[in-house]
């Protein structure tokens, strides 16, 4: 390879890096929430709890008929709902 061409696949290979890293910009700003921080992992531990939650005491109530006099099925239902 000569010298002519070292340097035009050096600069095609910094041209494209420069727009990867543009994109990835773009789509760092694009996130609801940034996956990295660790306010992800607490909103994803608070979301699996609801489903765990749902899972236990929706069957519960449908069986034996309960009323669910905390109010607890509704704020579940309605976190469901707006973390859509």
């Amino acid at each position: 390879m000569k010298i002519n061409e070292q340097s035009l696949v050096h600069d095609n290979v910094y041209k494209v890096s420069k727009q990867l890293i543009n994109i990835r910009a773009n789509l760092e700003s694009t996130w609801l929430f940034d996956p990295n921080k660790s306010f992800k992992v607490q909103w994803d531990l608070f979301v699996g709890f609801l489903i765990i939650y749902s899972v236990i005491t929706v069957p519960f109530k449908i069986a034996f008929e309960v009323f669910d006099s905390t109010g607890m099925t509704a704020v579940v239902t309605l976190s469901f709902i707006h973390s859509n």
